[in-house]
């Protein structure tokens, strides 16, 4: 340790080559044997050795085979993917232009239904058809014949226009209804109250129908609805006649009182009522107007016998008067006084018209008194 510590560690020496096996420098006690080996003995190391190189080698052909196993399990593998993957955009090609056939034949079925279509059809009814062929032409394809196709596209039409339809004879029925209405009742350029009350009766009607009714059935329930507008109009227009027939028969001053008296006699009577039961309302309601008519135009004839009857007083001398203009003066004024006597005389009393004579001369004495 001095040494080492003054002069420091020492280099590494170097391995003596030698041509000297490890066995052989170690002399006869390096194999275990007691004196030098036989030649059995050798035989049988050769045999060993030869049993060991043996191993070796299978050993290492093993491993040779194994790792060109490998090799070849790369290479299949390698080859199976790129197969799969050939195949994988091979179907992918054939799909995506299988998809471009799908959406060609389909859109052409498309076109053709909506060829198919008459004239009139509204945007979202268009709409309706092109969902509903699409939904009758799910499941099928270009592999499909037209003797097939054709007409489950014409059923998908009719089915998706039936709504279409029903709406355009409902209408139809209605307008042909209203066309029943009275000339008069009619306006070509601008709708009448009754054209509006008639189309509303007949629509109304025609919804409380069915949904598959035909459309005989709608025609028919909208001139039974358009009929009672019909009655409506024939009856105002029958109270209207009624009411502006001139009433010759009747004096001015009561003509608005006996029009309006007509008015509530045909208000009261109901729709429907034949035009002679109108009429005989309308002369029943005159009859009062017409009898305060004739009795003042009796009133006014008898007052002539007032002058009469002063001037043959006259002339008996039985008055005073001093010229006939007073006379005329006398009678003129007992007229206004006695006009309204005269006409409460007349309607409480059937006078004839001595008796009617009688009472004004009553009436004149009493004035001259």
């Amino acid at each position: 340790m001095d040494r080492i510590n003054k002069e420091g560690i020492p280099e590494i020496p170097s391995p003596i080559e030698s041509d000297k096996t490890e066995e052989e420098e170690e002399g006869p006690k390096s194999n275990g044997l007691l004196a030098p080996p036989s030649g059995e003995v050798v035989t049988s190391a050769e045999e060993v050795v030869v049993a060991e190189n043996q191993l070796k080698k299978l050993k290492i052909d093993r491993e040779t085979e194994e790792t060109r196993d490998w090799f070849r399990g790369r290479q299949r593998t390698e080859a199976e993917t790129a197969s799969r993957e050939q195949h994988a955009a091979t179907d992918r090609a054939a799909r995506s232009q299988a998809e471009r056939d799908q959406i060609v034949w389909h859109d052409s079925w498309i076109a053709i239904a909506l060829l198919l279509l008459p004239q009139g059809v509204p945007t979202e009814d268009r709409l309706v058809v092109r969902e509903t062929v699409t939904e009758a032409l799910a499941g099928l394809g270009p592999q499909h014949s037209r003797q097939v196709i054709e007409p489950l596209v014409t059923a998908a039409v009719v089915k998706a226009l039936k709504p279409w339809v029903r709406s355009g004879q409902s209408v139809q029925a209605i307008e042909k209804a209203c066309d029943s209405l009275p000339w008069g009742a009619k306006n070509p350029f601008s709708p009448t109250v009754w054209q509006l009350r008639a189309k509303e009766a007949a629509a109304a009607a025609v919804r409380k129908l069915s949904s598959d009714s035909t459309y005989d059935e709608k025609l028919c329930s909208a001139r039974a609805a358009v009929l009672q507008i019909t009655t409506e109009f024939e009856h105002s227009e029958l109270k209207k006649r009624l009411l502006e027939t001139y009433l010759w028969d009747i004096s001015d001053e009561d003509r608005d009182d006996a029009k309006e008296a007509i008015s509530k006699r045909l208000d009261s009577m109901p729709i429907g009522t034949p035009p002679d039961a109108m009429e005989r309302a309308r002369n029943l309601a005159l009859v009062p107007f017409q009898e305060a008519n004739r009795t003042r135009d009796r009133v006014e004839q008898s007052l002539a016998h007032i002058q009469k009857y002063v001037e043959r007083l006259q002339r008996a001398g039985e008055t005073d008067f001093e010229s006939p203009r007073d006379v005329w003066h006398f009678a003129r004024g007992l007229e206004r006084q006695v006009r309204s006597a005269l006409a409460e005389e007349l309607q409480n009393n059937d006078l004839n018209d001595d008796e009617l004579f009688e009472f004004i001369e009553e009436l004149v004495d009493e004035a001259l008194a």
